[in-house]
């Protein structure tokens, strides 16, 4: 779609849920989203009134009365209710109470189920990538430093660990990082399927959080 002609329906496609807040603290949660709810086409009162009451929100409650936790749910109860195919979520899990994360990704993943809608997720907790994403972007102060998906950075990467000289038998280019520790040393290795390692090292898939540690420390070493 071309956001010149088509800005309507590009906008009623995409549900957001920011940090910052964006209803009217002195209005109800369900008068938040019958006002806002007027935007968009597909917006459905009932819905609404649903995810309030799943994520035990009570509807006629003063948007401003709420914990910081508590407006970030009643922002994505209001995204899921005007049937986006599009979800952009600015680090809404990091004040989530941990029940309410796990119906979060449940949420999610139901609203991914068919194929047919996409979720832009925001987030400094690496462990939500490793259960949830499909595709991952990692910048760091503004550059591209991996963008693919997950099956790629499993493909492309590995973590190493043992002893120094056995990891340092390894083609050098293909050492990002290495970091000594008390009890033996650890490396973030480029892989391909042609390559062997040492039976005496411990190998796998790095998670996002090592992934983004090592690289940060081989770009402070630079």
């Amino acid at each position: 779609m071309d956001y010149a002609d088509k800005e309507k329906q590009i906008h009623d496609l995409i549900g957001t849920v920011l940090v910052e807040d964006l209803m009217n603290p002195s209005m109800t949660l369900m008068e938040n989203a019958d006002l806002y709810g007027k935007y968009y086409s597909g917006y459905r009162r009932e819905c609404m009134e649903k995810y309030l009451s799943l994520f035990h929100l009570e509807k006629e409650r003063k948007f401003g009365r709420l914990s910081k936790g508590e407006k970030l749910k009643c922002q994505f109860a209001f995204a899921l209710s005007h049937d986006a195919r599009l979800l952009i979520l600015d680090e809404p899990t990091g004040n989530f109470d941990p029940g309410f994360r796990k119906q979060f990704f449940q949420i999610i993943k139901e609203f991914i189920a068919d194929g047919t809608r996409s979720v832009i997720l925001a987030t400094h907790i690496t462990e939500d990538l490793d259960h949830m994403a499909d595709y991952i972007i990692y910048l760091e102060e503004g550059n591209l430093i991996f963008t693919g998906d997950i099956e790629q950075l499993h493909q492309c990467y590995r973590m190493v660990s043992g002893e120094r000289y056995k990891i340092d038998l390894l083609p050098p280019e293909r050492i990002i990082h290495l970091e000594d520790g008390a009890y033996g040393t650890r490396a973030l290795i480029a892989h391909s399927r042609l390559n062997r390692y040492d039976k005496s090292l411990t190998v796998w898939n790095p998670t996002i959080e090592e992934l983004m540690y090592f690289y940060t420390k081989r770009r402070e070493k630079s």
